[in-house]
């Protein structure tokens, strides 16, 4: 059932298309022998209709094949023989008329040919630009210059078209056909519009050339920019894994070294800040080639810089460790010193006391076991 559908509602249409080509053919047929370009064209659509149409004819077989196969019913196979000699039938008389007609016209043969060869390397000119300016074209920013550079060395080829489609149009102006003037008319409006549409072309090549090759400009700059923020990151790495950063316990050292930290930590900062305006940058071009591969550098120079803002830190924090535990080392000592001089100065009084009592000896005593015990809390502390 399927298949009767399928084949029924196929040729049904075909039957409807063949009825509209065919009233169009007639009409064609009984228009006067006097044929014009605007016939030609008309004409040339019509066939190009039926042509097109030929798929649909095959299909309609297939689908015959395939009933038959089902139902061996001949008026199937009658019906579509009679669709396709009607279709045989109208594509033959198209053709004919077709060539009647180029013949008729045969002075202007030439020139809508040019015309069209004209057309043909306009379109793939107009592609090729639309495609160098495509921003989601996977096309890098060096391949979209070379294909407008291509465009810009065939720009004599399609002027040397226009010639030729003024060398046509001379020929039939000057033919013994007598053309009329409307059509003389409207050929120069075709050779104007094409003229026109040429230098719309020239400009708008220079233009994208123009614009891409200030792009690759700022691009080449840019990536100089980002290799020379990666080679600060080496540099500053190396540097900071250096032993350069070992005071060996002297406080001289570690004070310069804690300025050398804080310096490079506003390097650092400073190359965050153009790293800031690359990426910036970097989007712009995204926007106009689609290509990532400078904001993907700028992503991994990101990563790099906070590490190396990470650990710059870091050993800031370590060297200002180390410098307030030698300076409370320091004054620890100082402490001491002055305690053990007024401990020394206490012990000389106390050893020209004249002692006469028990009392004055458990004094003494007690003192010297206090001075004992600090004596021993210092040295436990110095240890």
């Amino acid at each position: 059932m399927a298949a009767w559908l399928d084949f029924d509602s196929s040729a049904a249409a075909a039957d409807t298309w063949l009825r509209e080509l065919q009233d169009q053919a007639d009409a064609e047929m009984q228009r006067s022998a006097e044929e014009k370009i605007e016939d030609l064209e008309r004409r040339r659509t019509l066939l190009k209709e039926a042509a097109r149409r030929k798929g649909d004819i095959e299909g309609l077989n297939d689908k015959c094949e395939v009933l038959m196969e089902l139902a061996a019913c001949p008026a199937v196979r009658d019906r579509a023989v009679a669709i396709q000699a009607a279709y045989t039938t109208l594509y033959t008389q198209l053709q004919t008329l077709l060539s009647r007609t180029e013949k008729s016209v045969s002075d202007h043969s030439d020139f809508h040919r040019a015309v069209g060869e004209f057309e043909d390397w306009l379109k793939l000119a107009l592609e090729t630009v639309k495609d160098a300016k495509v921003p989601s074209s996977p096309l890098s920013l060096s391949d979209r210059l070379d294909q407008l550079h291509g465009v810009t060395a065939r720009m004599t080829e399609g002027q040397h078209l226009l010639n030729c489609v003024s060398k046509a149009f001379s020929t039939v102006a000057s033919g013994s056909g007598s053309p009329e003037e409307d059509q003389l008319e409207g050929m120069r409006r075709i050779m104007s519009d094409m003229k026109e549409r040429h230098e719309l072309l020239a400009m708008e090549v220079n233009s994208a050339l123009s614009d891409f090759q200030r792009a690759q400009h700022r691009l080449q700059d840019l990536m100089s920019s980002l290799e020379a923020i990666s080679l600060f990151c080496e540099e500053v790495g190396s540097r900071l894994r250096e032993s350069d950063y070992e005071s060996d316990g002297e406080v001289g050292k570690m004070r310069t070294l804690l300025e050398r930290t804080k310096g490079l930590s506003t390097e650092i900062g400073k190359k965050k800040e153009e790293l800031a305006e690359s990426k910036r940058e970097a989007e712009e071009f995204v926007k106009m080639t689609n290509d990532r591969d400078a904001c993907d550098r700028v992503e991994a120079l990101s990563i790099r810089l906070t590490d190396l803002e990470r650990n710059c830190d870091l050993t800031r924090r370590e060297i200002e460790e180390e410098i307030t535990e030698y300076n409370d080392y320091h004054t620890a000592m100082q402490e001491t010193e002055k305690w053990l001089l007024q401990t020394n100065f206490q012990l000389m009084a106390h050893n020209s006391l004249y002692i006469t009592t028990r009392d004055q000896v458990g004094v003494v005593l007690k003192v010297f076991g206090a001075l004992s015990s600090k004596l021993l809390f210092l040295d436990s502390g110095a240890d």
